[in-house]
Parts: structure tokens; sequence; C-alpha cells
């Protein structure tokens, strides 16, 4: 089944990522409930009507596992795309 928001639940989208150039994108949203966060990543897909739409796959995941799961990615990056992601978060908005 798709995504389904919970009523007490407020989404935050922080990014899409394109994925194709039919306009798919990957979601990144951080989701907040009753004191508890958690970050939701989500394929999405541009429907007939236009409009993106939640497919079934993605996955979301509690804010206190977020550094460990972060650390283990950079860990395994290449050089360059670490460098770029450290870069991109000494930049200020």
């Amino acid at each position: 089944m798709a995504y389904n928001q919970k009523k007490n639940e407020v989404t935050e989208v922080l990014m899409d990522v394109t994925k194709n150039n039919r306009g798919d994108v990957v979601r990144v949203s951080k989701i907040t409930s009753d004191n508890d966060v958690s970050y939701d990543i989500r394929n999405m897909f541009v429907a007939e009507s236009g409009e993106l739409q939640f497919t079934t796959k993605g996955v979301r995941l509690k804010e206190a596992d977020m550094a460990s799961i972060i650390i283990g990615v950079m860990k395994s990056l290449d050089t360059d795309t670490y460098n770029r992601i450290i870069d991109g978060i000494s930049q200020t908005e």
C-alpha cells in the first residue's frame, strides 16, 4: 500500500531529488507527531493527472537513528562525494 499520513503528523518537505526525465522524485520529509521526529524517504511518481503521487517504496527512520545511519553511509562514500556533503553542511543559508 502507498504511504498514508496520520492525523496527528506534521510533514515538512525538506527536498525532492529528481530521478528521471518523467519528473519522478525521491522526496525527503521531516515528520513530527506527539514529540516524536522521524524522516521519511519515499519514491514518488508523476500520475496521468500531472500530480506527484506516493509509491509503495520508501522508508521512515527515527531521528534517534539518523546519526548512525548517516555515519555508516558517509564512511562508504568516495572522497569527492564526502567532501561535497561536508561543504554543503558548512554552507549557511
